[in-house]
């Protein structure tokens, strides 16, 4: 299979909360995780439980000092078993700004990461 990121990938120490979205807008209940690491274009999460592909979740980002900077929506491509849970790819569909200038310092240090082609 060829890669096909455009940004790569940054291993950050930050805190994911997330909700699964089911049909008819019914939503789950929270949960937290630890996020393994993030790029342009979505980011890596590892949980106890496997969400299948395709599942949508609304998600919020926070830095380890508990600092909320990004709030969006994201689609699971893949889950894969991993030490002690399960991996989980999620692309990004949709982000909403909380802080502006801390999301504008992401995309600047997303786009220094970016792959050659």
């Amino acid at each position: 299979m060829k890669e096909q990121r455009v940004y790569s990938r940054v291993r950050k120490n930050w805190k994911l909360e997330y909700r699964l979205e089911g049909p008819g807008g019914k939503r789950g209940k929270p949960m937290t995780a630890g996020l393994r690491d993030i790029g342009g274009g979505g980011f890596c999460f590892r949980c106890h439980s496997p969400h299948g592909p395709g599942t949508l979740i609304s998600f919020s980002l926070s830095t380890a000092r508990g600092i909320t900077f990004v709030v969006g929506t994201g689609r699971i491509l893949w889950n894969r078993p991993a030490e002690k849970g399960y991996d989980h790819g999620v692309q990004f569909i949709g982000r909403n700004q909380i802080v502006k200038a801390a999301d504008e310092a992401i995309k600047r240090i997303l786009a220094t990461q970016r792959v050659s082609k």
